[in-house]
């Protein structure tokens, strides 16, 4: 059995034309080098195989000369661009919620991927890994992927906290600033899955933004998305 290319939803560039804009460059100007037909972006329900978003991420940050610019994306990603997925994390009642809403929902975005969060005695680790069947590097979109769900977390556990060690699956990128901005000063590079760690006390650190009935809602909406 051939395996399947993974695939990205489109809502991860809500808003990346206006992003570039500021940076002067055109998303036009990049779409046809990358493989993608500017129709894809009309549809919210669009999926878009990992080769052409890798390539497209790479190109804009060759184009904005920002060797780190999916992880300045992140940064500026609105927090429901993702649907289920961002809102589910934001209002999760407590971190390790997060984490399990993070696991449960991260396939609406890209898929096949292998998701899981996975506790024990010293804290919980949230892990996906996508497949490899790509030949442009995935550098730009992994940073950006990690960054945006540590930013969504530390939205639920608080603007102090930190994860207790992040590992990336791709080369070291020269903006060690910002990397420690995001993600802490415990990094681990060219790791075998993309990773979040959070120690055990973490995890039970509880939100004060975080609504309910409306998570209720979401995991209901989460549900429905994932059985189809």
């Amino acid at each position: 059995m051939q395996p399947e290319w993974p695939v990205i939803n489109v809502t991860v560039f809500e808003g990346f034309e206006a992003f570039l804009l500021r940076q002067g460059v055109e998303l036009g100007q990049l779409l046809e080098p990358a493989g993608i037909d500017a129709q894809a972006f009309t549809d919210l329900n669009t999926d878009l195989p990992l080769q052409q978003v890798s390539a497209l991420f790479e190109l804009a940050a060759q184009a904005a000369r920002d060797p780190c610019l999916g992880l300045h994306w992140a940064e500026t990603l609105e927090p429901g661009a993702t649907g289920v997925l961002g809102y589910s994390i934001l209002n999760a009642a407590t971190l390790r919620n997060g984490m399990e809403a993070a696991a449960r929902y991260l396939g609406l975005v890209v898929h096949p991927a292998r998701v899981s969060f996975d506790e024990t005695a010293d804290g919980g680790v949230l892990s996906w890994q996508l497949g490899t069947l790509t030949t442009t590097s995935t550098a730009q979109y992994v940073t950006f992927s990690v960054a945006a769900t540590v930013l969504r977390l530390r939205a639920v556990a608080g603007p102090a906290w930190q994860p207790q060690l992040v590992e990336l699956t791709h080369r070291e990128l020269p903006c060690s600033d910002s990397l420690r901005r995001i993600f802490g000063t415990q990094i681990q590079f060219n790791a075998p899955i993309n990773a979040i760690h959070a120690d055990s006390e973490s995890l039970d650190l509880k939100t004060a933004s975080g609504d309910t009935r409306l998570f209720n809602l979401i995991e209901q909406l989460g549900g429905l998305l994932l059985s189809r």
